[in-house]
């Protein structure tokens, strides 16, 4: 089945001229000083801050809920020589996190079999229907 994809116009939000030029005067690309400036950054200073985030200012993955009970799956499913499937998804956010979390898992060791669903006939999100695809696919 073909579907049509459809584009859409991005528009910019509104950005103060004064932080775009203080951008630009500091070497930013137009554009990505445009984009800087609707978001709020009013120096390159704070850009450069912002940028320089490290990790121990990351808030601790155990917040998420469910994350403890993940992680010991995890740590059977190593334990028992057990294939994780790993389901991504399609858009680029998706797909960029599922390649770095393979990457991740890859290094570890750990047997991954990835699925990333097909938007025209999965749909989005996380349903029973593509896992049993993501399965059939690897039985295949």
């Amino acid at each position: 089945m073909m579907t049509k994809l459809e584009f859409s116009t991005w528009n910019l939000q509104d950005a103060n001229p004064a932080s775009v030029a203080a951008f630009v005067a500091a070497g930013v690309l137009c554009l990505v000083a445009r984009v800087l400036a609707a978001r709020d950054f009013t120096s390159i200073e704070e850009v450069m801050a912002f940028a320089a985030l490290a990790t121990r200012d990351l808030s601790s993955p155990h917040l998420l809920d469910g994350m403890d009970a993940a992680l010991e799956r995890l740590a059977r499913a190593v334990a028992r020589g057990e294939r994780v499937l790993m389901h991504g998804d399609f858009d680029d956010g998706g797909v960029t996190s599922t390649a770095i979390l393979m990457r991740g898992m890859d290094t570890l060791g750990i047997a991954t079999t990835v699925f990333i669903p097909d938007r025209a006939t999965d749909g989005h999100s996380f349903k029973r229907q593509s896992v049993e695809r993501a399965c059939e696919t690897e039985n295949a």
